[in-house]
């Protein structure tokens, strides 16, 4: 499975190597992808809280507004800039706001 950004599951824009053009993902696959990037930002908040509830409630029909940072928070974990713990704390709780 190749490594993919939660700003291109929300754009739903896929690159493929095959035909050499963009494309559409399948539903199918914005949902794996997403899981894999629901189960990384699960495993770094407090189970119950409403962080956690909020990353539960996304889904393909319920993504937040996509911005620029998302674009680093991958299928494989967060590549973070210069402050890992604000960066990640700031995407949760963009989440937490659309979903």
């Amino acid at each position: 499975m190749k490594q993919l950004s939660l700003s291109k599951i929300i754009s739903n824009r896929l690159f493929d190597i095959v035909t050499n053009e963009y494309r559409e993902m399948t539903t199918e696959e914005r949902e794996e992808y997403l899981n894999q990037i629901k189960t990384f930002l699960l495993s770094t908040c407090r189970k119950g809280s409403s962080v956690c509830q909020a990353i539960n409630r996304m889904s393909v029909d319920n993504l937040p507004k996509n911005i620029g940072i998302l674009e680093r928070l991958t299928t494989k974990g967060y590549i973070a800039g210069q402050d890992y713990p604000s960066e990640l704390r700031f995407i949760k709780n963009h989440i937490k706001k659309y979903c």
